[in-house]
């Protein structure tokens, strides 16, 4: 029995493998649509947008809020925050500009950033160390 070493072995199928990741890869980009799956804690479910490659951030936005269900309280589009590998995306830019991969399927973070805040906007503190800012990291 000849045997050949193992390296050998995997290496071809870790080609056959990539290639098949390339064309579908591929496959994906001909379509131009990218289908978002937006979860977060402030989502009444998770919502599946379908979209063009080319679309806005904040079309997409305005996608999932037209998903959202009557019965539950709706964010407004300034609100709402995307968020996909720990960057928040910016409302004009384009999927394709954002970076965001021409594959079947990718999640996204969809979160509602809170209308109040919890500080006044006339109250002082009195400490300068306190931060000044009304973000909810501070």
């Amino acid at each position: 029995i000849k045997s050949e070493p193992l390296s050998v072995a995997f290496g071809k199928e870790a080609k056959r493998l990539g290639q098949t990741w390339s064309r579908r890869a591929y496959e994906g980009s001909m379509s131009g649509k990218v289908t978002i799956k937006l979860i977060g804690p402030d989502l009444p479910s998770e919502f599946k947008v379908t979209v063009e490659h080319t679309s806005t951030v904040l079309q997409v936005k305005e996608a999932a809020l037209g998903m959202w269900e009557a019965g539950d309280t709706k964010p407004t589009v300034q609100q709402l925050r995307v968020i996909h590998q720990g960057r928040f995306l910016l409302d004009e830019k384009t999927l394709k500009d954002s970076r965001i991969p021409e594959t079947d399927v990718v999640a996204m973070h969809l979160i509602v950033k809170p209308t109040n805040t919890k500080h006044a906007e006339g109250e002082k503190t009195g400490d300068d160390k306190t931060p000044k800012c009304t973000c909810t990291i501070c």
